[in-house]
């Protein structure tokens, strides 16, 4: 996993068949949730968390049914991620075949998955999401070790 957060660091978007943005800003379905903070390691921290997230599910944490890139920005700004783990309830509003194909996909069963992604792996994500910089892992380095752990 600390290999992962590499190349997504270096990718700096969570869609690599998106194209970067022409001037190096970042892309609305990774960027930060805080425009008018500076680009920092709690950017790169929350875009890497929203790359691990979209891995996870499939999904964003926060925009999966944005359709416009001024709805996926005002997700981001608005809406708080969905925890990793209520993505993979039936209350998620996700059939129950396409839990089965997700963890099928993931070679292990649904409690399984379910138990893994409610357990550290929850919390894990849901600070690298945090919307408030500070409440963020400090370092890239930090959100490694506790995805080593």
């Amino acid at each position: 996993l600390p290999a992962l957060l590499v190349v997504a660091a270096a990718c700096g978007r969570s869609n690599p068949d998106q194209p970067p943005a022409p001037d190096g800003a970042g892309q609305p379905d990774s960027n930060n949730p805080n425009p008018d903070g500076p680009v920092s390691t709690a950017t790169d921290v929350y875009s890497l968390g929203v790359v691990l997230y979209e891995l996870l599910t499939g999904h964003h944490p926060t925009n999966s049914d944005c359709h416009t890139p001024a709805e996926h920005i005002r997700a981001i700004l608005d809406r708080d991620p969905r925890r990793l783990s209520q993505v993979i309830r039936p209350s998620s509003g996700r059939s129950s075949d396409e839990l089965s194909r997700m963890a099928v996909a993931r070679d292990t069963s649904l409690e399984r998955l379910q138990r893994l992604y409610a357990g550290d792996l929850d919390n894990i994500l849901a600070r690298a999401l945090e919307k408030h910089p500070a409440q963020r892992y400090p370092t890239v380095a930090a959100l490694g070790e506790d995805l080593d752990r």
